[in-house]
């Protein structure tokens, strides 16, 4: 019997909470600032800021690699590098055909 009183209560507190809500009119910068919050809590696990280590040390980062040394190629590449040459294609004749 308590599930049938606990389900009509909550029933009943719904339904005058959306009647309620249908009365209600917010303003549209109200509207525009829960979405920037929506935004940002929706992204915070992104922000370092936010997940900061409980330590109060840096973290340490692992060190670079090392490059390898340049040495010089035994044969290096070389080409010229020429102008465009333009070419010319045939013009079909359509009243001969093709």
């Amino acid at each position: 019997m308590r599930v049938w009183g606990v389900c009509f209560v909550l029933f009943f507190g719904a339904a005058e909470l959306y009647q309620w809500m249908q009365g209600l009119t917010l303003p549209l910068p109200f509207f525009i600032a829960l979405g920037g919050l929506l935004a940002i809590a929706s992204n915070a696990d992104r922000w370092h800021i936010i997940h900061r280590p409980v330590s109060s040390a840096p973290p340490i980062a692992p060190p670079e690699p090392q490059p390898a040394p340049l040495t010089a190629a035994p044969n290096p590449v070389s080409f010229t590098i020429r102008k465009r040459q333009s070419v010319i294609l045939p013009v079909l004749n359509p009243e001969k055909g093709a």
